[in-house]
């Protein structure tokens, strides 16, 4: 399908029309196809999100209310407008992300089935299409006639004065242009990207084995355009990849990709990737086990970044890995009480299978270390129910062990509204997990709750100290 990538253009006279006014209350007006958009949100990407419920993939034309187009102090036209673009580019990501459904799996039979066929393949591209304009100098001339921000003359002197010379408001007008739409097209790459994760976090775990999602990572670096990629599927595993994989049919998988962009650091990346979690012999419950096919969210997230830096053809140099298995019960399967070693020569006591993940992270996290020489390494897992019951859907759970990366990674959140809030480590945590016959159990001993901080304590026995790590704990956030 040819995907229409973002238009931007200021002299497309539509009959649609989207108006997005400040509002004390939040409401959708539509009239005869034309959308009046009140509300009193500062944040354009949830705006966005807001109005993707409502427009399908017709075109519009877009006029943003003055106190939200020039509600900058500046009388600076130029800085002015670069809040605009950035208002633009929220926008357009939040129309994107919100309007983006997973394709499904339905069979296509009805008398409709040709317009279904299209919807289908729309939705297979995990994009909507959509062609906006913005009228920015329709917005120009409302606000240089309002009676808002009167303090800002200033600005509304620079604006009459454009108008008054036409070749002037032209250049300006093919610069805004140019500049917003390389800056969408950068946008469109990153939702591109976060929807391909979300594709693989929806899909059935009989389409999404750990040998379905090795082939997936294969074909992002066959269909790299720069060639800096390279993905390497190790399938002769051991330690713990190898000893929670033994339950199922499913051969294990670890996923090692490599970018390197340019001169610097290497950032080290680690997904989990369970791509069904039965919780082995310990069994979960019936209820809600078919959203165990979720545990490989992770390594959807990682696996979607490494796409991204290709397609980008980004300059930094970020490695990453990715422990794929599936935890089931059977006659070969880990038992509870079993003493396993994990690739760094550890032993692990389990008493839980169900607390496979970090038996398979904990491998992950000492190749990237040992193998590919990361020495800040961030790692995204499922991993604990605990973290919901704390921080529920909302904030994903934070361990760290060096502050500027924790500030990092909750800066970065805030600004796509992807909360962190950071939880402690702490020694007394750590002893939770002592053994009497291994170096460490897999759980914290009965009773002594804090099972959130205790598996990132867990993982944190397998960091080197001069290793900058984080951990990110998305059980509550990724479905």
């Amino acid at each position: 399908m040819n995907k229409k990538i973002f238009k931007v253009c200021f002299d497309m006279k539509l009959d649609k029309t989207i108006s997005i006014k400040k509002s004390k209350k939040n409401k959708c007006e539509m009239l005869d196809g034309n959308i009046t958009f009140f509300s009193n949100e500062e944040d354009f990407l949830l705006i966005g999100i807001e109005l993707s419920k409502h427009i399908g993939i017709d075109n519009y034309n877009v006029n943003l209310d003055s106190n939200y187009l020039f509600e900058t102090e500046t009388n600076d036209l130029n800085s002015n407008f670069l809040s605009f673009g950035d208002k633009v580019k929220k926008l357009y990501e939040g129309l994107m992300l919100g309007s983006w459904k997973y394709s499904g799996h339905k069979t296509m039979n009805n008398e409709d089935s040709e317009a279904s066929l299209d919807k289908s393949n729309l939705a297979k591209s995990g994009l909507m299409e959509i062609n906006l304009s913005f009228d920015l100098e329709k917005s120009l001339l409302e606000f240089n006639n309002s009676n808002t921000n009167e303090f800002n003359q200033t600005l509304r002197d620079a604006i009459y004065e454009m108008n008054l010379n036409p070749e002037l408001k032209k250049n300006y007008l093919k610069e805004c242009l140019e500049k917003i739409t390389y800056e969408i097209d950068e946008v469109r790459k990153i939702c591109e990207c976060t929807n391909f994760a979300r594709e693989l976090v929806e899909m059935p775990s009989n389409f999404l084995t750990p040998s379905i999602f090795a082939e997936k990572a294969k074909k992002i670096e066959k269909e790299s355009e720069n060639k800096k990629l390279k993905i390497t599927i190790i399938e002769e595993v051991s330690g713990g990849i190898l000893e929670v994989s033994k339950g199922s049919l499913e051969k294990p998988k670890l996923i090692v990709c490599e970018y390197y962009g340019g001169e610097g650091e290497i950032l080290g990346l680690v997904g989990k990737g369970v791509t069904f979690d039965s919780g082995g012999l310990s069994l979960k419950p019936a209820k809600s086990m078919e959203d165990m096919k979720t545990d490989m969210a992770g390594a959807a997230n990682v696996l979607s970044i490494m796409k991204l830096l290709s397609d980008t053809n980004s300059k930094k140099n970020v490695v990453a890995v990715m422990p794929c298995v599936e935890n089931m019960p059977s006659g070969s399967a880990l038992k509870p009480g079993d003493v396993i070693s994990a690739m760094s020569g550890q032993t692990i006591e389990v008493l839980n299978t169900d607390a496979e993940g970090r038996l398979i992270l904990c491998d992950a996290l000492w190749y990237i270390q040992e193998k590919l020489n990361a020495k800040t390494v961030i790692d995204f897992a499922t991993l604990t129910g605990s973290v919901v019951v704390g921080l529920g859907e909302l904030f994903a759970g934070l361990f760290s062990n060096d502050d500027f990366l924790s500030e990092s990674l909750i800066k970065s959140g805030k600004r796509k509204s992807e909360f962190l809030c950071r939880l402690p480590l702490h020694k007394n945590y750590d002893k939770l997990i002592d053994s009497d016959i291994a170096d460490m159990c897999n759980i914290q001993k009965p009773g002594s709750g804090a099972g959130s901080i205790t598996a990132a304590q867990f993982l944190q026995r397998f960091v080197k100290k001069d290793t900058k790590w984080a951990h990110i704990d998305i059980a509550g956030t990724a479905y």
